[in-house]
């Protein structure tokens, strides 16, 4: 997929995006429809900004296009913010691995990585290697905090971040393994 098209998807998925209304609402209503939008512009924006050279002018793009969801929809801030920060993220998530866990903030962010996963159109090594970082480090919480959960709540999460861990594993022996095909030859 080129960098435009990859785009003008980010566009289209954003503007869906932002007309959610109320995210605590759009969650509380159909969470599955909030999920798979949110996942879709996360999955577009990674693309552009892992594609592209940091500061062009596509990059530029993919960023504002995110920050307008955020501007024109604010109780979609935090999600952008799971979009745009993932190393800040990756701090907080290891900073946050004694403490206790609020169990309503934490379901949303893995069904979300789940969800993506499940609906990915193309597998991009550099997103999906991010994706199992933090699924790994969300499991590692859910783990140290298991008390703080129902147990079918906490069940249903490890459930889905383990076999979404097992879907990434099988799919990247499978590209080591055509890829190693293909140095024999």
């Amino acid at each position: 997929m080129s960098i435009e098209q990859a785009l003008e998807e980010l566009k289209k998925y954003a503007d869906e995006f932002t007309q959610v209304g109320d995210a605590t609402q759009a969650i509380s209503t159909n969470k599955d429809d909030f999920l798979h939008k949110f996942a879709k512009v996360n999955q577009y924006y990674k693309y552009v900004v892992n594609n592209s050279e940091i500061m062009s002018d596509e990059w530029f793009m993919a960023v504002d296009i995110i920050s307008d969801i955020a501007t024109n929809n604010p109780s979609l801030e935090e999600w952008v913010e799971q979009m745009t920060k993932p190393a800040q993220e990756k701090t907080q998530i290891k900073s946050q691995d004694s403490f206790p866990i609020d169990t309503t903030t934490i379901s949303g962010p893995i069904e979300s990585l789940v969800s993506e996963v499940n609906n990915m159109q193309y597998w991009d090594s550099d997103h999906i290697e991010d994706i199992e970082w933090q699924l790994q480090a969300y499991q590692k919480r859910l783990i140290s905090n298991q008390s703080s959960f129902e147990p079918n709540v906490y069940q249903s999460l490890m459930d889905d971040i383990n076999a979404t861990l097992n879907k990434i594993g099988r799919f990247n022996n499978m590209l080591n393994s055509e890829a190693m095909d293909g140095k024999k030859m």
